[in-house]
């Protein structure tokens, strides 16, 4: 401790003594991050020295100030939270607003009164416009329900009040995010995006709220005829992908048929993708047609989420059908698996027959040398019979492949949690249990960090009540948690001690805190402003963003120049949503033996092409990243930003599960 604070001390002198470069008073803020003064704060901020940064925001500097409070946004510390309030009231304007960001991003609902008092009611030339869409937006994330009635029900901001319109919709949007809605927050954002007069921007906004809104309740409020409209007309296409998935809510004839001509219409991919996933909404035999069609699809996205349709929404009279449409090798093998998916999910029980001949063609599928994630997903698919679970946990223990192992580990827990589990077993229910228990210990004592993390969050299926069946386990729980390496396997071992609390009946700790182990090497950032990814498909040029995330970029950046991403996979592919690469071992929960910090500045996942840091939770990010197909405001403040895409949308749109990076050069 007496270390400690000698350190710390240090720190602030060096900090303290540093002349503010090219300021000349306490009030104006430096924001270069290739300053001394600049780098020193934000090396607090990446080793989270949050007793340092907490005397920084009282410094009579402003830059000192600033920077500190915008530290706390993405070190989310409740420590912070008295400090920052009082910096709502700091004489400089952008301290405030990183103030505010920061309580936004912390989260605690007692800094709802601090955020509201600091709203700047009388502002008629709008200089505080910044300020308090950045409050609106903060209180959205952490305020009461009895807040949302007020904030929606507010008329007053002008349709060229860019700015304020933001906040009011950002902060109803952060509410829906926390799964909090009301009727007067959905009517609020039903009138901006059905009114063309409101900037594009704040349509954007809306759209994404009832697109993701649970319970809006938009089949009872009789909005199919303008959300129909709105959906047809609208130019930008973020709002039209948007708009398909909240059209679909409203389950009206006059929905579907909208749907259903622009589905024939559409050129985008990406809303083609979203009106099918709408279509859940509907009658199964309305849309069949047009969803069979779509499985030959010459895009490979609309096809799999066609599949993807049917898995979700198939019926037991179609599933022997589908079994028969995947014995066509024309079509995409992704959507041939997925096509026997949906037929050993919905096919019942009793047509023995029908199961056996569709998992015989699963296992010739899996069993033939060729593309490991469609022979995982065949795995994955035979699941959804249950009687399989021998085979699968065989699987387990014979194949040396970590993309399998996961695989199989992820199947035995479709079927542990199956509501089908007793109705396919019967008698052998019990037996089965027990079995499918051991062979997932043998998995979590199999040193695959994939294997572990999701064998462990299988032991804790409610419904098959492994802690009673291996009661006698924990012991070997608790010695495979030893043998993990931190902070490599930082995602298993979370996974794993959840487990071991859960079997003794104890309520689950906070994951342990990862110490700083990866320093910023700020000579990389210097000159480098650019990375071509070289891929199968093509290139793809992204611009970096050093200013936002200076510790990711030059974390990539060192990745890049050992050629750490030569040759690695875009292991994971999720249509109109995300391509992601750079794991070690392909299947998703590989590490190298480092971690680097969240960074998460106020910059938004409002347009396509950004690039982002994978994590198993804050401050766990480390070799893999993605690359976002549209915009995916759901995102914001939870991950990392550090570049975003120039040339190459084309290629990124291009790309399958599996695909190879040749090459991560840069620029």
């Amino acid at each position: 401790m007496k270390h400690l604070l000698i350190y710390t001390c240090l720190v602030l002198a060096v900090i303290s003594c540093l002349p503010p470069e090219e300021v000349e008073d306490t009030t104006t803020i430096n924001y270069d991050l290739t300053s001394k003064e600049v780098k020193a704060i934000y090396e607090l901020q990446d080793k989270q020295e949050v007793d340092s940064l907490l005397l920084l925001l009282q410094n009579k500097y402003a830059t000192q100030r600033y920077w500190a409070a915008s530290a706390f946004g993405s070190i989310k510390e409740k420590k912070a939270v008295d400090s920052l309030e009082v910096l709502l009231r700091d004489e400089s304007e952008a301290v405030r607003i990183a103030a505010a960001y920061a309580l936004g991003q912390i989260g605690e609902a007692t800094s709802e009164n601090a955020l509201i008092a600091a709203f700047v009611q009388e502002d008629s030339t709008g200089a505080y416009n910044a300020l308090n869409k950045t409050i609106l937006e903060a209180v959205g994330k952490l305020a009461s329900p009895s807040f949302l009635t007020y904030m929606s029900n507010v008329q007053t901001y002008q349709k060229s009040d860019t700015a304020l319109l933001k906040g009011q919709a950002l902060g109803i949007y952060r509410y829906m995010l926390r799964d909090i809605t009301n009727l007067a927050a959905t009517r609020r954002m039903l009138a901006i995006v059905t009114d063309e007069e409101y900037p594009e921007s704040i349509r954007f906004i809306a759209s994404n709220y009832l697109q993701r809104g649970k319970n809006l309740s938009l089949d009872t409020l009789r909005v199919d005829t303008t959300l129909a409209a709105a959906f047809r007309d609208a130019t930008d296409k973020r709002i039209r992908m948007a708009l398909a998935i909240a059209l679909g809510k409203t389950k009206s004839e006059h929905a579907l048929r909208n749907l259903m001509e622009q589905f024939n219409e559409e050129q985008d991919y990406r809303i083609r993708c979203n009106i099918l996933r709408a279509f859940g909404n509907f009658d199964y035999a309305k849309v069949r047609d047009l969803v069979f069609t779509s499985l030959r699809d010459k895009n490979v996205h609309v096809a799999r989420s066609a599949a993807d349709f049917l898995i979700k929404n198939g019926i037991s009279r179609d599933a022997n059908g589908y079994r028969q449409i995947a014995r066509d090798t024309t079509l995409i093998p992704k959507v041939r698996v997925g096509l026997l998916t949906a037929a050993n999910k919905h096919l019942p029980n009793y047509f023995v027959d029908y199961k056996g001949r569709t998992n015989f063609a699963l296992r010739q599928i899996f069993e033939q040398p060729g593309d490991v994630y469609n022979r995982a997903d065949a795995l994955r698919a035979m699941a959804y019979y249950p009687r399989m679970y021998n085979y699968i946990g065989q699987i387990s223990q014979t194949t040396e492949n970590p993309i399998i192992q996961t695989a199989s580990m992820e199947a035995l827990g479709i079927i542990a949690r199956s509501d089908q589990f007793k109705p396919a077993l019967g008698l052998g229910a019990k037996k089965a249990t027990q079995e499918i228990g051991n062979y997932l210990l043998q998995g979590i004592q199999s040193k695959e960090p994939g294997t572990i993390a999701v064998a462990s969050s299988v032991l804790r299926v409610p419904a098959r009540d492994f802690k009673t069946v291996l009661a006698d386990s924990l012991s070997i729980l608790e010695k495979a948690l030893a043998q993990l390496s931190l902070p490599k396997e930082i995602e298993s071992y979370n996974a794993l001690k959840k487990t071991i609390d859960y079997f003794q009946g104890k309520e689950s700790e906070e994951p342990p805190t990862v110490a700083h182990n990866r320093p910023i090497d700020w000579a990389l950032l210097e000159g480098a402003a650019s990375a071509t990814i070289k891929s199968v498909r093509g290139d793809i040029t992204i611009d970096f963003l050093p200013s936002s995330a200076p510790a990711s970029v030059a974390n990539f950046i060192q990745l890049a120049n050992e050629g750490f991403y030569d040759g690695k996979n875009f292991h994971r592919v999720v249509p109109n949503f995300v391509i992601q690469g750079g794991c070690p071992i392909g299947s998703g929960y590989g590490a190298l033996d480092y971690t680097i910090r969240s960074e998460l500045p106020p910059i938004y996942y409002h347009e396509e092409g950004y690039v982002g840091m994978a994590s198993a939770g804050r401050h766990t990010e480390g070799t893999q990243f993605f690359i976002t197909h549209s915009a995916t405001p759901h995102l914001d403040g939870e991950y990392t930003i550090f570049a975003k895409v120039r040339d190459g949308m084309d290629v990124v749109h291009k790309i399958e599960v599996g695909d190879k990076i040749e090459q991560v050069k840069v620029n």
